[in-house]
């Protein structure tokens, strides 16, 4: 299982699955948690389409070693409002962020999405050096966090960065492609890229958090994601808390090839405040398939 959860020192402490979610979850990954949008847990006989984020002929470039200690490892999650199009930051508020740090997770669900971001940027910044970890947080988390932070006029301290090396092929929505980013003094690391690059292929399946969680033994909460404003609070915040908790899990049980992965900035960055879909697009080239 995804380690326990603990109580945090700000924002609301995360739970464990109520009861009621013991049973009868539907199972569906998004494209927040799975770019692929593959719901099967099964191998595939087939080989992978085009994914939506991929490595370019190049490796990524600007990484870098950013710390030797697994435990200054966290990770993040977002879940976002469903009740139009849970994919698009300009009509979607963000609803509830979870960050899974080594002492336990925490869970910010505030109803005003400034004082939302407000606290989860405070926390962050009270974490130290480190390395904040994600699941396709570069092509969606941290970009829609840009987006609503700048739309709300939160002054969170989130720089991104675009990135050459990867293309996305369906980005978010007012955004070209994925970024590198720092947020306080946390340096960036999409563990996505580094499972989709080797065990999607090796295996031919899917890369989603949950395949890829219940593929090395940990259990997952899983919902329907595409509804997750007819869901009670506390379903919602079990199931961030499950999606960082599994994340950061994944990340230190592969540590010595993800400590690799981990961004830096290569150019100015761009502060989360400047507009929504301000950030500068990457400049890799037009590719077939629909990549970008």
């Amino acid at each position: 299982m995804c380690p326990r959860t603990a109580f945090g020192a700000e924002g609301r402490p995360a739970t464990g699955p109520p009861a009621s979610l013991s049973q009868g979850l539907r199972r569906v990954d998004t494209m927040r948690s799975d770019p692929d949008q593959r719901p099967t847990v099964e191998p595939l006989d087939e080989p992978l389409d085009e994914p939506i984020v991929e490595p370019t002929d190049r490796p990524l470039e600007g990484v870098a070693d950013r710390t030797d200690e697994p435990a200054a490892v966290h990770a993040l999650d977002v879940e976002t409002d469903t009740t139009e199009d849970g994919l698009d930051p300009r009509v979607s508020r963000v609803v509830a962020v979870a960050v899974a740090s080594p002492d336990g997770d925490v869970v910010f669900d505030d109803a005003d999405e400034t004082e939302l971001l407000a606290r989860l940027d405070r926390h962050l910044g009270a974490l130290g050096p480190g390395v904040l970890a994600t699941w396709n947080g570069a092509a969606f988390d941290l970009p829609f966090l840009a987006d609503r932070a700048a739309a709300a006029g939160a002054p969170v301290a989130l720089r991104l960065a675009a990135d050459p090396a990867w293309r996305v092929r369906e980005p978010l929505p007012g955004h070209a492609g994925a970024y590198r980013a720092t947020w306080h003094g946390l340096a960036h690391l999409d563990a996505y890229r580094v499972f989709r690059a080797d065990v999607a292929p090796a295996l031919g399946m899917s890369c989603s958090l949950k395949t890829v969680a219940r593929l090395v033994g940990l259990q997952p909460i899983t919902v329907d994601a595409g509804r997750l404003h007819l869901l009670d609070d506390e379903v919602v915040r079990a199931y961030v808390a499950s999606d960082a908790r599994c994340t950061r899990e994944l990340v230190l049980r592969r540590w010595p090839s993800m400590r690799g992965a981990v961004d830096r900035l290569a150019g100015p960055p761009v502060a989360a405040t400047a507009r929504p879909g301000a950030v500068a697009a990457p400049a890799a080239p037009t590719t077939p398939g629909g990549a970008s």
